[in-house]
């Protein structure tokens, strides 16, 4: 039996990916940099990372597959409650029909207990049962007794729907061994780029511990985050008019949410309103002529929200 695949990193792997994805967000902003040092890094690299991800990210998770496999075992389980009853209107209709009790045994009447909570074995009566029905002189019978043709015949479509859900939870069963070893070796994959990047980190930011610190493979537990320091905006030539903002990364910082307030030029601030979330330290916002517009910043990481920045004011 082959060895299982095992994963390099000790990440829940939906928060590895979601890392893995601030990785390669911010490395396109550095990418200048980080290639300078490291021309291996050059493209397809970004786009080898982003590939990656995406192929990680459309694999079903392990506890999707378990749901779908739990919505067959229920669906198998039901059917197998249909041959319970088929089977105890079955041998009804014997004791009326015949006066022999043993012929309950011909119709499987002893294997019923053991058969009521087994899947294969439910298959088996109901298969024993349909067969002595079928007998001539049983038929017979068992239709002058009022057991019709259609119960007869129900009992072998209840048999060969349990053998279908059967086969299909076995299956099921079988992919979800196959899609494990699949799903580890493509998050593998993904780790793997996101180790070139935190070794490469350590020689490009060597004098800059904030970068270094952000791309860390496993990030330091905080209980708090900074404010973020450093808002700058300014507009570009245009047409069409951009404000193009960048702010310093704040240590232990995930998302930044970048708030905004537009006012007719030369007022104070009004109301902020949520402008968009980004992943970076920068944003491009179309704007307007003839207003003033006022910016700030926040980081927020899974579980902690960081001061907003100084505000800053940019006329248009």
């Amino acid at each position: 039996m082959a060895n299982s695949i095992e994963r390099e990193y000790d990440l829940e792997d939906l928060v590895m990916l979601e890392r893995a994805q601030v990785f390669h967000n911010a490395f396109l902003n550095d990418d200048v940099s980080f290639i300078a040092a490291f021309p291996h890094l050059a493209p397809p690299f970004a786009a080898d990372f982003q590939a990656a991800i995406d192929t990680a990210d459309a694999i079903p998770s392990g506890s999707e597959v378990d749901a779908l496999i739990t919505v067959v075992t229920e669906q198998l389980n039901k059917k197998i409650v249909d041959g319970q009853k088929a089977m105890q209107k079955l041998f009804a209709y014997v004791e009326l029909a015949f006066d022999d009790k043993n012929m309950l045994n011909v119709f499987g009447k002893p294997k019923y207990e053991k058969a009521r909570t087994s899947d294969l074995r439910m298959k088996e009566l109901l298969e024993q049962a349909n067969r002595n029905a079928e007998v001539a002189d049983n038929k017979a019978a068992l239709l002058a007794a009022g057991y019709t043709q259609a119960d007869i015949d129900g009992l072998l479509t209840i048999c060969d729907e349990i053998d279908a859900k059967n086969a299909e939870q076995e299956d099921m069963l079988s992919d979800r061994i196959i899609k494990s070893g699949v799903r580890v070796n493509a998050y593998n994959t993904v780790w793997g780029f996101m180790k070139q990047i935190n070794k490469a980190s350590k020689v490009v930011f060597v004098d800059n511990p904030a970068k270094i610190e952000f791309y860390l493979l496993y990030r330091t537990h905080y209980t708090s985050l900074g404010k973020v320091q450093n808002l700058n905006a300014v507009l570009d030539g245009g047409p069409p008019l951009n404000a193009q903002l960048s702010w310093d990364f704040v240590t232990g910082g995930i998302d930044y949410e970048v708030e905004k307030s537009a006012v007719p030029i030369g007022q104070p601030a009004g109301v902020f309103s949520p402008l968009i979330t980004v992943q970076n330290n920068n944003y491009v916002d179309p704007v307007g002529g003839g207003e003033s517009l006022y910016y700030r910043v926040r980081a927020k990481n899974l579980t902690l929200t960081g001061a907003y920045s100084d505000v800053f004011r940019l006329d248009t």
